[in-house]
């Protein structure tokens, strides 16, 4: 946590350190804390130690100097180059007419409290006893509306000025417990959904436009602070690479520019959901051959492990 909290652009939490990994930023200096002692080597020894153990800091880090080849920088691609991002843009909600079918879909279930007890002799063999249950399936609309008001008021997440935030179209709190597209067709219950409606629910979203930026301006050399025992280079990336690299001369058939580079921090993108920032592995341009106009073709690529296949796939 920042030792002063404060707002550098609405990609970051306030509340979140901004530049462990700019160490050459200036504004740095308000996440760092200065000490200063004519002779007290416990102290520091102490503080460091009980930052390692809570894992604020790792236990050794190193620093990379991070530096762009001057063969690279001297190429038309870098100095006139563009690389397209998309923005973080404030989310009105006005096209939400409904809960998502994802909450709307999935049955509720509460195991309600019997008010029996069972005794035992501590002395003897326990005996297992069961208490015989049933199950029978709800809708909400099948209790009364007084009785699932009184459970909302009891959530302040459900108050109705909260709610218009997340669905800005909804006329009245009746409105939401009744309508089909709200919770009139919730299987009961409705215990966690404030949570679940909070978590995928965002002010935010990703812009589908993306801007250009000149490379040179987003890809400079740089600092870099790594824990020691922290691998920079995974070995699916290194395998990437090395995959890339054998298809290096088939691309050149097809393209005219071929050029990987890896994001080590230079840029961010915005998920188009809820404008939750991320920073792709790579890029990969390709310069077309032989069209009327300039063609550059930008893949965002983040190497993942094998688990992943089968969703991602």
């Amino acid at each position: 946590v920042p030792i002063y909290q404060f707002k550098l652009d609405d990609s970051v939490e306030p509340s979140k350190r901004k530049f462990d990994h700019d160490l050459e930023n200036e504004m740095r200096v308000g996440e760092e804390l200065y000490y200063h002692s004519t002779y007290n080597p416990r102290y520091i020894q102490e503080l460091n130690a009980a930052l390692v153990k809570t894992g604020i800091i790792p236990d050794n880090t190193i620093k990379k100097n991070l530096i762009i080849k001057d063969n690279f920088k001297n190429t038309k691609f870098y100095k006139f180059g563009l690389l397209f991002l998309n923005e973080r843009e404030k989310y009105s909600r006005k096209d939400i007419f409904e809960l998502p079918s994802s909450l709307r879909n999935t049955v509720y279930k509460i195991s309600l409290r019997t008010g029996f007890h069972l005794a035992g002799d501590l002395f003897k063999e326990p005996i297992k006893k069961g208490i015989e249950r049933k199950e029978k399936d709800f809708c909400l609309e099948n209790f009364k509306i007084n009785v699932i008001k009184k459970a909302i008021y009891k959530l302040d997440f459900y108050s109705f000025s909260n709610l218009k935030k997340y669905f800005p179209n909804l006329k009245t709190l009746n409105e939401f417990i009744t309508k089909k597209e709200y919770l009139g067709d919730i299987k009961i219950t409705i215990s966690g959904l404030g949570s679940h409606l909070s978590s995928k629910n965002s002010e935010w979203r990703g812009s589908k436009k993306f801007q250009p930026h000149l490379i040179k301006d987003k890809i400079n050399d740089k600092t870099l602070n790594f824990a020691a025992n922290e691998s920079n280079d995974k070995e699916f990336e290194k395998h990437f690479v090395k995959y890339l690299a054998k298809l290096y001369a088939k691309l050149k058939e097809k393209y005219e520019e071929v050029y990987l580079i890896r994001n080590e921090r230079f840029f961010k993108l915005y998920e188009f959901a809820d404008g939750k920032p991320l920073e792709p592995d790579y890029v990969l341009f390709l310069q077309q051959k032989e069209v009327p106009k300039i063609l550059y073709y930008q893949v965002f690529i983040e190497p993942k492990g094998s688990y992943l296949k089968e969703k991602d796939a």
